[in-house]
């Protein structure tokens, strides 16, 4: 067969070949925009309670916390955001809230995600929305614990707006699983039946895919498109060049 032949049958699989590459390329690309987007999809309610606010309410100070239990349905979730009506009952300070696992239907010790601090004023109650850093995975049929702390000392106490009309917390991705009081030194069961105002927010699964497992292959497709392209423009170069 000759040299121009065997070339041209080269180049003709060269092309192919990089025809089905760039295709596959262009997918993985699709895929991964389609993983990063998913992150930002609106929110949903998880659990919440956010209009509760009838007058009740609790306190503590620094020396104290108190944890909102909740126990997750049958599909795990990603918490995004969690909001709480709080007020500084005089002076201003900073609340913080933060999630632990579950020991025996009290809060654990093991901290989940820290979802910041809040600066709370006094005067009235307002909502203060908290989120973590890093989303947390809460799985299904597990329990968490929310644990509000405050930076307010005593005589003074940070104040969480709840509801005394025994109207549960709604949302079909959690069930409310009852309030603990910590001062330092034992842990108390406090009236459930007046639930804190307070919302999670999330989505169902997990938004954290793994996107970074396609960057391998995305980097292997390019390398070997390149090595062709390189091929491909040496054939041509050799073709244009008499034999010695």
């Amino acid at each position: 067969m000759a040299p121009d032949i065997l070339r041209s049958d080269n180049n003709r699989d060269l092309g192919k070949a990089m025809s089905v590459l760039s295709r596959l390329l262009a997918i993985l690309v699709f895929a991964s925009m389609n993983v990063v987007l998913s992150g930002v999809l609106p929110a949903g309610v998880i659990i919440g309670n956010l209009s509760g606010n009838s007058g009740s309410v609790h306190s503590f100070d620094s020396a104290s916390t108190m944890s909102l239990g909740v126990t997750i349905g049958a599909s795990s979730v990603t918490l995004t955001s969690v909001s709480l009506r709080l007020q500084a009952q005089d002076l201003s300070g900073e609340a913080g809230l933060s999630i632990y696992d579950d020991d025996f239907g009290n809060p654990g010790t093991t901290m989940i995600a820290d979802l910041g601090t809040q600066t709370v004023s006094g005067g009235s109650f307002s909502c203060y929305l908290f989120a973590p850093v890093t989303q947390p995975l809460l799985l299904a049929n597990s329990k968490y614990w929310l644990t509000i702390t405050t930076t307010i000392p005593n005589p003074n106490a940070l104040l969480v707006a709840a509801d005394s009309t025994l109207t549960p917390p709604t949302g079909s991705l959690a069930t409310f699983l009852g309030l603990r009081f910590n001062d330092g030194h034992s842990i108390t069961n406090l009236d459930s039946s007046q639930v804190p105002s307070f919302q999670i927010n999330g989505v169902v699964g997990s938004v954290a895919v793994s996107e970074p497992a396609y960057l391998p292959l995305m980097i292997l497709i390019g390398g070997v498109m390149f090595l062709l392209r390189r091929m491909a423009r040496s054939e041509a170069w050799s073709g244009t060049n008499p034999a010695a």
